[in-house]
């Protein structure tokens, strides 16, 4: 989580610096639940951003988030983001 946290960009806003999650970590905890709306959450942002993507960090941090709950299924969600991602780049 402090990893999220330092990779965060800040912005302005009404004079406020508010911390913005970045693309690459939003998915990975989206896919951590993985249920409709986090999927179509997902499909949103690759709409705009999947051609910019880091997908090694992605895969990084997916392994250790699966490792940190236990959960295995978050390597193999991403699995399924990564198919979605080589679909758009081919569209």
């Amino acid at each position: 989580m402090s990893l999220l946290i330092e990779r965060a960009k800040k912005f302005r806003l009404f004079n406020v610096k508010l911390p913005i999650v970045s693309p690459e970590d939003l998915i990975v905890y989206k896919i951590a639940r993985f249920d409709a709306i986090d999927q179509l959450d997902i499909q949103m942002i690759l709409a705009r951003h999947s051609s910019k993507l880091d997908s090694r960090y992605m895969k990084s941090a997916a392994t250790v988030l699966s490792e940190e709950t236990d959960k295995k299924e978050i390597v193999e969600n991403l699995l399924t983001v990564f198919r979605w991602m080589k679909k758009k780049t081919l569209s």
